[in-house]
């Protein structure tokens, strides 16, 4: 869609071109702002000059992946993690499924980026279901306020609603090493066969028998339930049973996902279990 009321658009290539005049945006990929019109703007500033690597690992093994990534590119780099390092390819398939829960073309996935959908904060919102499960923080900046870090659990506050203010900047989310040495399984559910989802469970399982469950799509915002071991399916569906967040709209009503949501977080826990008496077995 063209965006007529458009005047110009600068391409910021330092800290000073990042801040906003008045009638002004960001663009990262676009896949989302030329998708609908855009009548209050009237300028676009180009993130893609600013030259942020689109991930990058630190020497302890976290990871930084930038606003600016595009879903393609975080597909891509996820796929060299099993090569470098055995332990992380259950996190690389799990950037693989969440990258697959979007309803979008190939062509889309080399534009849209991992920041622009955190900040969209859409409930089916794959990229925040990833980070979310993979415990990122997300770095934001203001040129007033200067930087503050966000667990992505608590960015999205609601349906497209963030704790991002209008002049926040998403720089990055970073990943720390140990979640992408976790066990990962998930389970995504949709009204029609490449719907948008309408529930996504992902459980992770840490090196220190910590296990985690998130849930997007189903709920306004993400839900994060932390246990100490791998939880049995019924302790799960106790902890479920108090979310007051369940979504409602086209893709499904708010007490059928609370229904469905129990039943495929114990099919998660059934995977994790698996996986766990397979590596008792093998050791």
């Amino acid at each position: 869609m063209d965006l007529a009321e458009l005047t110009g658009v600068r391409v910021a290539r330092t800290t000073d071109d990042l801040v906003l005049r008045p009638g002004e945006a960001w663009l990262g990929g676009g896949s989302w702002l030329y998708s609908t019109p855009q009548p209050h703007l009237t300028g676009l500033v180009d993130l893609t000059g600013m030259g942020w690597a689109p991930t990058a690992r630190d020497d302890d093994g976290a990871l930084r992946i930038a606003g600016t990534c595009t879903v393609a590119e975080l597909v891509a780099a996820a796929a060299t993690w099993p090569a470098a390092d055995p332990a992380t390819a259950s996190a690389a398939a799990l950037v693989r499924r969440c990258a697959d829960a979007f309803l979008m073309s190939s062509k889309v996935w080399s534009v849209a980026t991992v920041g622009g959908n955190l900040c969209l904060g859409l409930p089916a919102g794959a990229m925040i279901t990833l980070t979310a499960a993979l415990d990122g923080v997300a770095d934001l900046w203001s040129p007033d306020r200067g930087a503050r870090a966000v667990p992505v659990v608590d960015l999205v506050t609601g349906p497209g609603r963030t704790d991002r203010a209008g002049d926040e900047l998403l720089r990055g989310v970073d990943v720390p090493a140990a979640a992408l040495t976790a066990r990962y399984a998930s389970r995504q559910l949709a009204l029609t066969p490449v719907g948008r989802s309408s529930a996504l469970v992902v459980g992770r399982l840490d090196a220190d028998g910590a296990c985690t469950l998130v849930v997007t799509a189903a709920t306004t915002r993400p839900l994060r339930l932390r246990f100490p071991a791998l939880p049995g399916a019924a302790e799960v569906t106790d902890a479920l049973a108090g979310v007051t967040t369940w979504y409602d709209d086209p893709h499904g009503p708010a007490d059928w996902r609370a229904g469905i949501t129990p039943v495929l977080a114990a099919e998660v826990l059934a995977e994790l279990a698996v996986t766990t008496s397979s590596e008792e077995v093998a050791a």
